[in-house]
């Protein structure tokens, strides 16, 4: 890996200088309906220091990476164990390839098995961007997943772009020692139901992505068989929360406010390491 930064010492001196921290920072995504495969090749990470601006980590090799495979609590590795500048910070960027470069560096697998590719629609350098404050220090080692919301970044082709999908920053960043884990199991619904669970912040009445009402915080799959279905949602931060289950999940379109029906809503507690577990 190729890091870009610099630290104002010399010689013997340098590494006490530098005030070094250890960073692990993963990717998660939240789930996705239509698609069987949303690829991304990724070449880098930037983050943003509050006294030394951006610090540029960029791969070796670039990692090309199926978003859809990263639900359910399962992660891909970004930053191991690495030295970063130790201090206040409060963006992170994922540095992106897409299919203006190459189709086979960003594409989407539609159920119906077309593959179609994937533009960065709002960062001309094919960025992803979050600002969002954290902390690192020379003696812990700090660990952060970084969640990439497909419900809200993935935009469809429009009639101006028929045959591309555009990719805008919808993410979330988890300190992950503040978080836990949401699972549950879910009775088996009527035919035509394509389920997924809602979680929100707080006790609130569920609404759509993108309605008048509260926005989820993220979504969870549900695993479905013929006799009900489980999921999980993790990385969540410690707090109350309200779940509820839709049957149609592929009719919810952020850009617009969808009349969605939810079942009775769940509210529950997250405390940091621990699962808690629910049912619908």
């Amino acid at each position: 890996m190729r890091i870009l930064w610099a630290c104002a010492a010399v010689g013997a001196l340098a590494l006490s200088a530098c005030d070094d921290g250890r960073l692990d920072l993963q990717l998660t995504d939240a789930p996705y309906t239509d698609a069987s495969s949303v690829l991304v090749t990724i070449t880098g990470v930037e983050l943003r220091s509050v006294d030394k601006g951006w610090q540029r980590f960029e791969f070796a090799t670039p990692r090309r990476v199926d978003l859809l495979a990263l639900n359910g609590g399962k992660t891909q590795s970004l930053l191991s164990n690495e030295s970063v500048p130790s201090g206040d910070y409060d963006a992170v960027r994922l540095l992106l390839r897409t299919a203006e470069d190459s189709t086979a560096d960003a594409y989407v697998r539609l159920r119906t098995g077309e593959t179609l590719p994937l533009h960065v629609a709002d960062d001309s350098d094919a960025r992803l961007a979050i600002e969002s404050e954290f902390s690192v220090d020379d003696v812990d080692n700090t660990a952060l997943t970084l969640d990439v919301d497909l419900r809200r970044a993935l935009l469809k082709p429009t009639d101006a772009k028929p045959d591309v999908y555009r990719l805008v920053s919808a993410l979330r960043l988890v300190d992950n020692d503040k978080a836990g884990t949401l699972s549950g199991t879910v009775a088996a619904q009527g035919s035509g139901c394509v389920p997924a669970v809602y979680v929100y912040e707080g006790e609130v009445t569920p609404d759509d992505i993108g309605g008048s009402g509260a926005e989820p915080l993220t979504s969870a799959a549900v695993t479905t068989s013929g006799s009900g279905g489980s999921f999980t949602a993790a990385f969540l931060p410690e707090g109350r929360y309200t779940a509820a289950l839709t049957c149609q999940a592929d009719e919810d379109d952020p850009a617009r406010n969808d009349s969605i029906d939810f079942s009775d809503a769940v509210r529950f507690d997250v405390d940091r390491g621990q699962t808690t577990t629910i049912r619908f």
